[in-house]
């Protein structure tokens, strides 16, 4: 079996693109992979149509093989778009090599662990907030749309739910505070004020009364502060709240959702696990394999979030 066809797919999905990665053998096998080009990584299907006649004729169930060989191939500018790229073939050549063996991709790696996995809603309002007219769901502007959403998820089943920081803007209507994708201001410095921080603690006061004591809050701050900044948090947080108040109970769980953070190597995980708030999910974690590990062993990554996965070139359980 020899790889015959390599093509890249788009997909106009409201305010993003998703993009699909198909590859042909010469027996008509075909494996399938997505990839995300419109989040950061502009230009992702033209390397990754670069590389293509690299692996073109090579046997696509020896998938350690033909990426040893772009790796190779792409050793003087490691990491970045090419490391994109070729997960994004990799995952392609997984389902491909599974389907040779009439098995799931997971029979690859011994099988599963768990067969059903409990979820949470995740972006909670933040969509609603941002893309509604895409969505075709009522808009949250304000808390009271909030509360009445959350009462919505929990009816459906729910027994947990993820946000964004979602406060009111100049025009008293909801927005996501997101400094760290420099969507507005906040950036570079990335540091909570005390406004932010009890706007944020309504936010979460609202969904608590809608949801109740024993529904599990997750809080994704979306790279919004630098690591000083959650210590303040945390400090602050405390500072407002004693042992057993409704406040303290308002987030049982809570972690931040990490594009990188922190640089390999820093004390901040420590610090920052110290505080008593739970880890970066791995699921959730967009680094290198490095920086992977610099948190695992501070104790900075969540294993419970399961889900195998091979993104970037590694796995990684959401």
């Amino acid at each position: 079996m020899k790889i015959a066809r390599v093509e890249t797919l788009r997909a106009d999905a409201g305010w993003r693109l998703f993009s699909f990665l198909r590859v042909t053998t010469d027996d008509g096998l075909i494996g399938w992979s997505e990839y995300n080009e419109s989040f950061g990584s502009t230009g992702l299907s033209a390397v990754i149509e670069g590389l293509s006649p690299l692996i073109i004729g090579r046997d696509p169930t020896r998938w350690e093989e033909v990426t040893a060989w772009l790796h190779v191939m792409t050793r003087q500018s490691r990491g970045g778009l090419n490391q994109q790229a070729i997960a994004a073939i990799e995952n392609a050549l997984l389902d491909i090599a599974a389907r040779a063996r009439g098995i799931p991709v997971y029979a690859l790696f011994g099988g599963p662990i768990r067969e059903r996995i409990p979820v949470y809603w995740s972006h909670f309002g933040s969509y609603r907030v941002r893309n509604s007219k895409f969505m075709g769901t009522p808009p949250c502007l304000d808390w009271d749309e909030v509360g009445r959403h959350a009462a919505e998820v929990k009816a459906l089943g729910f027994r947990g739910l993820k946000t964004n920081i979602l406060i009111p803007g100049e025009d008293g209507k909801l927005f996501q505070y997101s400094p760290g994708f420099g969507r507005h201001a906040g950036w570079p410095e990335l540091n909570w004020d005390n406004r932010t921080l009890s706007l944020l603690k309504q936010h979460l006061r609202v969904i608590r009364d809608a949801v109740g004591p024993e529904f599990n809050l997750h809080l994704d701050t979306n790279s919004t502060s630098a690591p000083r900044a959650f210590s303040a948090w945390r400090r602050r947080w405390r500072s407002s709240t004693s042992p057993g108040s409704r406040s303290t109970s308002m987030m049982r769980r809570r972690w931040p959702a990490s594009s990188g953070w922190p640089p390999a190597r820093s004390p901040a995980p420590r610090r920052y696990m110290g505080g008593g708030i739970p880890a970066v999910p791995r699921g959730l974690f967009d680094g290198c394999r490095h920086r992977r590990r610099h948190l695992e062993r501070a104790g900075g990554i969540d294993e419970d979030r399961l889900a195998l996965r091979r993104i970037r070139g590694e796995l990684r359980a959401a």
